[in-house]
């Protein structure tokens, strides 16, 4: 857009402003955006960590469960194969 709305000529006070804003991005803002990301990615860890958690040992019972019965059944199956 630069090139095209300054009839072919490029504007070196235009690029050398965008670099120095991108090192003041880079060196200035950046640390302060990431540091506030992290807390709030850890506070929403925080908050589905403890959600999941509490369903994991209940889960894992009726995942166990499930896996016995189905061992029973496959069994029995096989004995019923076996028989024919």
């Amino acid at each position: 857009m630069l090139y095209q709305e300054n009839d072919g000529l490029l504007r070196w006070f235009v690029l050398g402003g965008v670099a120095l804003g991108m090192l003041f991005e880079n060196g200035v803002i950046s640390p302060f955006v990431i540091h506030l990301a992290v807390k709030v990615l850890r506070f929403w860890q925080r908050i589905f960590g403890r959600i999941f958690g509490a369903a994991k040992k209940p889960g894992r019972k009726v995942f166990l469960f499930l896996k016995k019965e189905l061992q029973k059944i496959r069994k029995a199956i096989k004995i019923g194969i076996s028989k024919q």
